[in-house]
């Protein structure tokens, strides 16, 4: 049995909308009005990732970091299920509100794929939509166990 504890990051991947090269004009919860937004974000917490990481190591503790996941649609959430599944514990970034007509569906899938869900959630200095909408799935599923 492998005793080394697997990580993974999830990121909640903005509709195409969101994703131009030009900002998008149009307010909505949330900071990412453009690629360039989603890339920065993205890269500068999987920085702040690999550097817990390191220091988890450093305590001794034997944990590797998984390729990262970009779940946009449902379709990318039932094509990543079995690599989520292999994770201990997913860490889920929600900079956008995930899933553009159900929102909770992608949500409860990931919670359902994986052993542990982390919801990483940021007030400042830009606001996660995800700091608004994962409170309310968690007691969805606090309550229903």
């Amino acid at each position: 049995m492998d005793s080394k504890l697997k990580a993974r990051l999830i990121f909640a991947k903005p509709t195409d909308y969101w994703l131009s090269e030009k900002k998008v004009e149009r307010g909505y919860w949330g900071f990412v009005r453009c690629r360039e937004d989603y890339e920065e974000e993205k890269a500068s917490v999987k920085r702040q990732f690999r550097g817990l990481i390191q220091s988890l190591r450093g305590e001794g503790i034997d944990i590797e970091l998984l390729p990262e996941i970009e779940i946009q649609n449902t379709d990318d959430l039932l094509k990543n299920i079995n690599d989520m599944e292999r994770s201990d514990v997913n860490v889920i970034l929600v900079t956008f509100p995930m899933g553009a007509w159900s929102p909770g569906d992608l949500t409860y899938g990931i919670v359902a794929a994986s052993k542990y869900a982390v919801f990483f959630d940021k007030f400042k200095p830009n606001t996660y939509a995800g700091t608004l909408f994962t409170p309310p799935a968690y007691q969805t599923l606090k309550k229903h166990g």
